[in-house]
């Protein structure tokens, strides 16, 4: 090749001091690093050279192999290096921004020295960032994890930027995001002193809403009438359980608590989100009848005549029950033996009975007898035909006697009742 135009090009090395043919070079206007001449012999007319360039160089660490990133330069060229420390073949002590000014050697022409005064500018390298994988999620009340990228250049912190859809818009989203819905996220990576920056592409991506599960299933143990109620318990993944009490499984549900005997239906609900589902459980149980027999608490007033059992006082402890609804009584009666049975209800069960013996009193008989013994005697002497008449008499007292004994007996008989219970 005997001539070469390169001006106005991108080359940043020419090295032409082995061409022996070359008559005419132009290579003004070009980002030169260094240029090697060699001995040329062109005239003024065919020799245009720069005396100066700007060269650039993108840097990745405090340090760099000048050989390498210009091959074929000599460093032994090399001379008045600003901005910089040029160790062997090695550069450092630079700083990016700050330009790097070095004087190489080129060779001559027509014996005349050549020297081109190079302007290094150094730059960041560029960088890059890419989001990857998919990022599509369920609610889990936690926020989302980090996105996972791919990385080339800067060693510097990644970090992610939301935005939440909004409608047909998008909003900026300062947290990360836990809730459900409709989510872009953006990867930035920061500089680290020789990498650019980078920003990856918007990844779109949705939380789902959850179905919520129970982690403990509802469960409740009865209780005994009269005893402090238990407690429910639950377990729900998502919400806090709450409960409700209903005497029908399909009736309404109050958060009363039962008190009286009998089957109660307990409702554990967890009210659902936008980020989770509902919850509902329904779960029977008992609330025992208090058994009376061999209870302490169970106090009943004295029972020693007719009277006592009117005004019977049946008690719980301190609260006084109410006949026909807590208990009922009734009578049994044998000869002069009463037996009270006293028959609990409603929240109750069992039976008590309390025993009294009345004794009955009897009225001494007239006995006809008695009233003759009871007359005075007669001191007279008796008429002739009055002892017959006396006699006569004598002997039908004594069968008359004889009559109302009898009768009165039977009517004793027939006053006794045997084995009859009577309510009261």
């Amino acid at each position: 090749m005997s001539e070469l135009d390169c001006n106005n090009t991108s080359i940043t090395a020419l090295d032409v001091s082995n061409n022996k043919q070359l008559t005419a070079l132009d290579c003004t206007n070009t980002p030169l690093a260094f240029l090697k001449l060699g001995s040329l012999n062109l005239s003024s007319y065919h020799f245009d050279v720069p005396s100066s360039t700007i060269a650039s160089l993108s840097v990745t660490s405090a340090s760099f192999d000048i050989t390498q990133a210009f091959a074929g330069i000599d460093t032994a060229k090399i001379s008045n290096v600003q901005g910089a420390e040029l160790d062997g073949n090695t550069v450092k002590g630079y700083s990016v921004g700050t330009p790097i000014t070095y004087t190489y050697d080129c060779g001559t022409n027509k014996g005349n020295p050549v020297k081109l005064s190079v302007i290094l500018n150094l730059s960041k390298t560029v960088s890059t960032i890419v989001i990857t994988g998919s990022l599509d999620t369920t609610y889990t009340g936690k926020p989302m994890d980090k996105p996972t990228v791919n990385k080339i250049g800067s060693t510097g912190d990644v970090t992610f930027t939301y935005q939440v859809k909004n409608g047909d818009t998008w909003e900026d989203y300062n947290n990360i995001p836990i809730n459900a819905g409709t989510y872009q996220v953006q990867a930035h990576l920061a500089d680290d002193g020789f990498n650019s920056e980078a920003k990856s592409e918007y990844t779109k991506f949705t939380i789902e809403k959850a179905t919520n599960t129970w982690t403990s299933q509802p469960y409740l143990t009865g209780w005994t009438y009269g005893q402090p109620a238990n407690t429910p318990t639950a377990g729900a993944q998502f919400g806090d359980v709450s409960y409700s009490y209903s005497g029908t499984e399909n009736g309404t549900y109050t958060s009363d608590v039962p008190a009286n005997a009998g089957t109660w239906y307990v409702k554990a609900i967890v009210e659902g989100t936008e980020n989770y589902t509902d919850l509902e459980a329904y779960l029977p149980f008992t609330i025992a009848r208090k058994n009376v027999e061999g209870n302490s608490d169970i106090t009943i007033s004295d029972i020693n005549n007719d009277k006592d059992i009117e005004k019977l006082i049946v008690k719980d402890d301190n609260t006084v029950l109410v006949k026909g609804t807590d208990y009922d009584v009734k009578i049994k009666k044998d000869g002069n033996k009463t037996t009270v049975i006293i028959t609990f209800i409603g929240n109750y069960e069992g039976a008590i009975e309390k025993n009294l013996t009345v004794e009955e009193t009897v009225k001494p008989e007239q006995n006809p007898q008695n009233n003759l013994q009871d007359k005075p005697k007669d001191t007279g002497s008796v008429k002739t035909g009055d002892s017959t008449q006396t006699g006569l008499f004598t002997i039908l007292s004594v069968i008359s006697a004889g009559c109302i004994a009898l009768l009165a007996g039977k009517k004793r008989k027939k006053n006794v009742k045997e084995d009859e219970t009577t309510p009261l």
